[in-house]
Protein backbone atom coordinates (compact mmCIF):
# COMPACT_ATOMS: atom_id res chain seq x y z
CA UNK A 1 0.00 0.00 0.00
CA UNK A 2 1.13 3.68 -0.79
CA UNK A 3 1.77 5.46 2.27
CA UNK A 4 1.51 8.86 0.63
CA UNK A 5 -1.54 9.66 -1.54
CA UNK A 6 -2.02 12.83 -2.92
CA UNK A 7 -6.17 13.37 -2.10
CA UNK A 8 -5.13 12.90 1.47
CA UNK A 9 -2.77 15.51 1.72
CA UNK A 10 -2.70 17.92 -1.44
CA UNK A 11 -5.72 20.71 -1.17
CA UNK A 12 -6.53 22.79 -4.46
CA UNK A 13 -6.03 26.05 -3.10
CA UNK A 14 -6.69 28.74 -6.25
CA UNK A 15 -4.23 29.42 -9.09
CA UNK A 16 -1.02 32.11 -8.87
CA UNK A 17 0.06 33.63 -12.46
CA UNK A 18 -1.70 30.43 -13.72
CA UNK A 19 -0.17 28.16 -12.40
CA UNK A 20 -2.26 26.02 -9.88
CA UNK A 21 -1.18 25.97 -6.08
CA UNK A 22 -1.57 22.44 -4.20
CA UNK A 23 -0.49 22.72 -0.54
CA UNK A 24 0.48 19.82 1.35
CA UNK A 25 -1.03 19.51 4.22
CA UNK A 26 0.72 17.05 7.00
CA UNK A 27 -1.65 18.56 9.41
CA UNK A 28 -4.57 16.31 7.84
CA UNK A 29 -2.34 12.94 7.46
CA UNK A 30 -4.67 10.73 8.30
CA UNK A 31 -3.08 8.34 10.82
CA UNK A 32 -1.81 8.85 14.53
CA UNK A 33 -3.31 11.91 14.98
CA UNK A 34 -1.56 13.67 11.75
CA UNK A 35 1.44 15.86 11.44
CA UNK A 36 5.05 15.00 9.40
CA UNK A 37 5.72 12.64 13.09
CA UNK A 38 2.94 10.68 11.64
CA UNK A 39 4.14 10.56 8.21
CA UNK A 40 7.00 8.97 9.94
CA UNK A 41 5.28 6.79 12.21
CA UNK A 42 3.68 5.27 9.40
CA UNK A 43 7.79 4.28 7.96
CA UNK A 44 8.36 2.94 11.22
CA UNK A 45 5.32 1.16 11.89
CA UNK A 46 6.58 -0.97 8.29
CA UNK A 47 10.17 -1.33 9.85
CA UNK A 48 8.91 -2.46 13.25
CA UNK A 49 6.46 -4.66 12.09
CA UNK A 50 8.74 -6.35 9.32
CA UNK A 51 11.39 -6.74 11.50
CA UNK A 52 9.93 -8.27 14.31
CA UNK A 53 9.85 -5.38 16.98
CA UNK A 54 7.17 -5.27 19.60
CA UNK A 55 7.96 -2.70 21.95
CA UNK A 56 9.36 0.79 21.33
CA UNK A 57 11.23 3.81 23.26
CA UNK A 58 11.56 7.19 22.78
CA UNK A 59 11.54 10.47 23.88
CA UNK A 60 10.69 13.90 23.42
CA UNK A 61 8.63 17.07 25.33
CA UNK A 62 5.05 16.97 27.02
CA UNK A 63 3.27 18.10 24.00
CA UNK A 64 5.60 15.78 21.48
CA UNK A 65 4.01 15.45 18.32
CA UNK A 66 6.97 12.79 17.92
CA UNK A 67 5.65 10.72 21.22
CA UNK A 68 2.18 11.09 20.29
CA UNK A 69 2.77 9.78 16.86
CA UNK A 70 4.53 6.59 18.44
CA UNK A 71 2.48 6.09 21.41
CA UNK A 72 -0.39 5.82 19.32
CA UNK A 73 1.29 3.51 16.59
CA UNK A 74 2.40 1.21 19.03
CA UNK A 75 -1.08 1.07 20.70
CA UNK A 76 -3.00 0.47 17.18
CA UNK A 77 -0.16 -1.92 16.87
CA UNK A 78 -0.32 -4.10 20.71
CA UNK A 79 2.82 -3.08 21.04
CA UNK A 80 4.85 -1.60 24.39
CA UNK A 81 5.74 1.69 24.32
CA UNK A 82 8.19 3.49 27.32
CA UNK A 83 8.11 6.98 26.73
CA UNK A 84 10.98 9.30 28.41
CA UNK A 85 9.51 12.80 28.28
CA UNK A 86 11.02 15.61 29.65
CA UNK A 87 9.12 17.61 32.17
CA UNK A 88 7.29 17.89 35.44
CA UNK A 89 4.76 15.64 36.48
CA UNK A 90 2.50 18.43 37.34
CA UNK A 91 2.38 20.08 33.83
CA UNK A 92 2.53 16.56 32.12
CA UNK A 93 -1.01 15.30 34.37
CA UNK A 94 -2.78 18.66 33.66
CA UNK A 95 -2.37 19.29 30.10
CA UNK A 96 -4.36 18.09 27.40
CA UNK A 97 -3.12 17.61 23.66
CA UNK A 98 -0.90 15.20 22.56
CA UNK A 99 0.21 14.92 26.77
CA UNK A 100 -3.67 13.41 26.98
CA UNK A 101 -3.11 11.57 23.66
CA UNK A 102 0.29 9.99 25.15
CA UNK A 103 -1.68 9.33 28.71
CA UNK A 104 -4.48 7.81 27.11
CA UNK A 105 -2.55 5.32 24.66
CA UNK A 106 -1.42 2.90 27.25
CA UNK A 107 2.44 3.86 26.71
CA UNK A 108 4.55 3.69 30.10
CA UNK A 109 5.54 7.42 30.45
CA UNK A 110 8.55 8.02 32.30
CA UNK A 111 8.86 11.93 33.65
CA UNK A 112 12.42 12.87 33.28
CA UNK A 113 15.15 15.77 33.39
CA UNK A 114 16.33 16.57 29.74
CA UNK A 115 19.54 15.77 30.80
CA UNK A 116 18.91 11.96 31.83
CA UNK A 117 17.35 11.07 28.97
CA UNK A 118 20.28 8.86 27.53
CA UNK A 119 20.67 6.83 30.47
CA UNK A 120 16.62 6.53 30.92
CA UNK A 121 15.81 5.43 27.63
CA UNK A 122 18.33 2.84 28.04
CA UNK A 123 17.43 1.52 31.16
CA UNK A 124 14.30 1.28 29.62
CA UNK A 125 15.32 -0.85 26.91
CA UNK A 126 17.19 -2.53 29.25
CA UNK A 127 13.99 -3.78 31.45
CA UNK A 128 11.88 -4.56 27.86
CA UNK A 129 14.28 -6.87 27.06
CA UNK A 130 14.44 -8.54 30.47
CA UNK A 131 10.52 -8.42 30.34
CA UNK A 132 10.98 -10.90 26.70
CA UNK A 133 10.14 -7.92 24.65
CA UNK A 134 12.17 -6.93 21.17
CA UNK A 135 12.52 -3.15 21.69
CA UNK A 136 13.43 -0.69 19.34
CA UNK A 137 15.54 2.56 20.18
CA UNK A 138 13.98 5.23 18.32
CA UNK A 139 15.91 8.35 18.74
CA UNK A 140 13.97 11.81 19.94
CA UNK A 141 12.08 12.86 17.10
CA UNK A 142 12.55 10.13 15.17
CA UNK A 143 15.22 11.68 13.08
CA UNK A 144 16.73 8.66 12.49
CA UNK A 145 14.82 7.38 9.63
CA UNK A 146 15.50 9.52 6.63
CA UNK A 147 13.68 6.97 4.32
CA UNK A 148 10.17 8.38 5.12
CA UNK A 149 11.02 11.77 4.38
CA UNK A 150 12.93 10.62 1.10
CA UNK A 151 9.80 8.99 0.36
CA UNK A 152 7.50 11.70 0.70
CA UNK A 153 10.26 13.89 -1.19
CA UNK A 154 9.86 11.56 -4.14
CA UNK A 155 6.25 11.39 -4.53
CA UNK A 156 6.20 15.12 -4.15
CA UNK A 157 8.54 15.22 -6.87
CA UNK A 158 6.75 13.03 -9.33
CA UNK A 159 3.65 15.24 -8.36
CA UNK A 160 5.12 17.96 -9.98
CA UNK A 161 6.76 16.75 -12.75
CA UNK A 162 3.28 14.91 -14.19
CA UNK A 163 1.61 18.14 -13.87
CA UNK A 164 4.28 20.49 -14.98
CA UNK A 165 4.68 22.07 -11.54
CA UNK A 166 7.62 22.40 -9.22
CA UNK A 167 7.88 22.39 -5.15
CA UNK A 168 8.86 25.53 -2.94
CA UNK A 169 10.37 25.14 0.18
CA UNK A 170 10.02 27.55 2.88
CA UNK A 171 12.63 29.54 3.74
CA UNK A 172 13.75 29.92 0.35
CA UNK A 173 15.73 33.51 -0.95
CA UNK A 174 13.30 36.12 -0.80
CA UNK A 175 13.55 36.41 -4.38
CA UNK A 176 13.38 33.43 -5.49
CA UNK A 177 12.15 29.55 -4.65
CA UNK A 178 14.44 26.64 -5.28
CA UNK A 179 12.81 23.27 -7.25
CA UNK A 180 13.42 19.79 -5.14
CA UNK A 181 16.27 19.28 -8.39
CA UNK A 182 18.16 21.90 -6.65
CA UNK A 183 18.37 20.29 -3.24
Amino acid sequence: MDMFRPDMVFLDAKRIDGMPLHVVRDDIYPFVGGGSKARKAVYYEKMLRDQGYNAVVTCGGIQSNHNRAVALMAARNGWKCHLCIQGTADRFLHEKGNAMLDRLSGAECELINAEDTAISMDNAMAKLCNDGYNPYYIHCGGHDLPLAVAHCGNHLAAFCQQGGGRLLFPGAPRQGCQDIQNH
